[in-house]
């Protein structure tokens, strides 16, 4: 169904009416892209060469954490859940037949406590391994090392939980604890995944259990697709549960700013506090390129500058995050609201340059375009002459991304305002990375909103390839609706995103929020509810 929110604008919001060729040759290309690179080196090193290499040096240790960690793991799926075999006494006690022995007795590995036990013993640095000789990491008093690998296997309780764990030396890390805490990079079997721990130099192991204690925010490495799941760059599956923050497709064409709300630390940590790992950030075609008479205070270099600028601080603090064209228009028509589709006459360029700034960033999705509606499955795929204006098929504008060199994660939305993907499948774009995601938007007046309606229409897509709900919602100022789905997303591995977090109308936008300091609506606190509980 057509939401009336996406075709004006909030009701604070007032508008004015705007109404001969030279080539270098292939050796002096590869002799200037030689130099360029040394030259960029010197000037990284120049900058600040030992925190430099440090971060070379934690990027290796976080590549071998997690390699080991994921052979324990592995370990643990052949084993059939258990972990009992795996040495968990004095180091150097495993025989030759365990599969970690020849590790242990190569000293590529030691084992760590003492005893069974979680945090039983107090962790001396010896039971780490000294054989990668890193010795540019002091021990610490009671958990440091010298840089090498250390492991315990929980086997007290039914988790059959292990940890991989290392000091890490960088600023970059452990400017993220508050001191005397030390950055501790960590792998747990029983999290399946990597993470950053802040601790104080006199923790025990107990401590350093991802498992026990999870990472709540530390370095995220980028994602692709797998099958019909979604990966970080450390090959563990992620669900992303976030939300969308509105503003930046509206507010530029407005004349008066760029965001509506604020966008600094303060408001990432609110939305942090509701468990947040992704936000949905929507943006206007002719802001980004500065066309069509948008103010260039809001519009252009700056405009970019600014959304560049909140991707970074966002991704710093853990969060991922999806950038979309959400507003657009063909010709020199000011982009003030959606249409059916993408235009051909900007959209491709648009999607060009958003590839091209945010290339090498995988911790950024591409969603296509918001919600698609009144056309075809075969215009949405190939576009042209089959809407209002001629259409930029979806592609079009995939071949255009890759053209730029970008891998990053697509998302496409279905028809029917996004909400129907009955037959994505069939209509899939082509694409060189294989990185493609299915989105759709589900608010509690749309057609598919029943689990009958997923089960027939979205699993045979989610069997194939990531979902996404890029939109989740409901416009009467409560959480039933939301309440009674979101937990048959969680059941399928599912993503979703709550729309929006925003002050306006709790019923009418709807907002998530009713101050940015986080504070729930109606609406909002079956949703933040839901999100803390995971």
């Amino acid at each position: 169904m057509r939401n009336i929110r996406k075709t004006s604008y909030p009701p604070h919001i007032s508008f004015r009416i705007f109404s001969r060729q030279t080539g270098f040759t292939l050796i002096e290309l590869l002799v200037v892209i030689t130099v360029l690179g040394v030259l960029a080196t010197i000037v990284l090193l120049a900058v600040n060469p030992g925190e430099q290499l440090a971060r070379a040096r934690d990027t290796s240790r976080i590549a071998g954490v997690t390699q080991v960690g994921r052979a324990l793991l592995a370990y643990y799926t052949v084993a059939g859940g258990s972990l009992s075999g795996v040495p968990n006494g004095v180091a150097g006690t495993a025989t030759g037949s365990d599969w970690m022995g020849p590790l242990i007795t190569s000293n590529d590995l030691k084992v760590r406590p003492t005893n069974p036990g979680w945090g039983t013993a107090p962790v001396a640095a010896s039971n780490c391994d000294p054989g990668f000789k890193e010795t540019s990491v002091a021990p610490g008093p009671a958990n440091g090392n010298a840089g090498g690998y250390c492991y315990q296997v929980n086997l007290t309780t039914s988790a059959n939980d292990a940890v991989v764990y290392l000091r890490l030396e960088s600023n970059f890390y452990n400017n993220k604890c508050t001191a005397p805490q030390i950055a501790y990079g960590v792998f747990s079997t029983a999290d399946a995944r990597f993470g950053v721990v802040c601790l104080p130099p006199g923790a025990t192991s107990t401590d350093a259990t991802p498992g026990i204690q999870p990472p709540t925010s530390g370095p995220i490495t980028g994602l692709h697709t797998q099958g019909n799941t979604l990966v970080t760059g450390y090959g563990q599956q992620i669900v992303l549960h976030g939300v969308n923050r509105s503003g930046t497709e509206y507010a530029c064409v407005g004349r008066w700013g760029i965001f509506d709300g604020p966008s600094d630390q303060t408001s990432i940590t609110a939305m942090k506090a509701w468990n947040v790992n992704v936000v949905r950030v929507p943006l206007n075609e002719d802001c980004w390129l500065g066309i069509n008479g948008v103010n260039s205070a809001y519009g252009g270099n700056n405009y970019q500058g600014a959304i560049v600028n909140y991707v970074d601080l966002l991704n710093q603090n853990g969060i991922y995050t999806i950038v979309e064209l959400h507003w657009n228009a063909p010709g020199t028509t000011l982009a003030t609201g959606q249409q059916v589709m993408a235009d051909e006459d900007h959209a491709p360029a648009f999607w060009a340059s958003v590839a091209t700034k945010f290339k090498g960033n995988n911790n950024v999705i591409f969603d296509l375009y918001n919600e698609p509606h009144d056309i075809t499955w075969s215009c949405w795929l190939n576009g042209g002459s089959c809407g209002p204006f001629r259409i930029a098929g979806m592609q079009q504008l995939v071949t255009t991304i890759r053209a730029t060199g970008a891998t990053n994660v697509i998302m496409a939305g279905g028809l029917s305002w996004a909400n129907d993907i009955s037959n994505w499948l069939t209509y899939k774009p082509t694409d060189s990375q294989n990185n493609l995601i299915a989105s759709m938007h589900i608010y509690n007046n749309n057609s598919c909103i029943t689990t009958t309606c997923f089960t027939n229409q979205v699993m045979p897509v989610a069997n194939q390839v990531p979902v996404i709900v890029g939109e989740l919602g409901e416009y009467d100022c409560a959480s039933g609706f939301i309440s009674t789905v979101m937990p048959w997303f969680d059941q399928h591995n599912i993503s979703y995103l709550g729309w929006s977090w925003n002050v306006d109308s709790c019923g009418g936008f709807p907002s998530l929020i009713s101050n940015y300091d986080g504070t729930p609506t109606n609406f909002g606190i079956g949703f933040q509810t839901h999100l803390k509980g995971l």
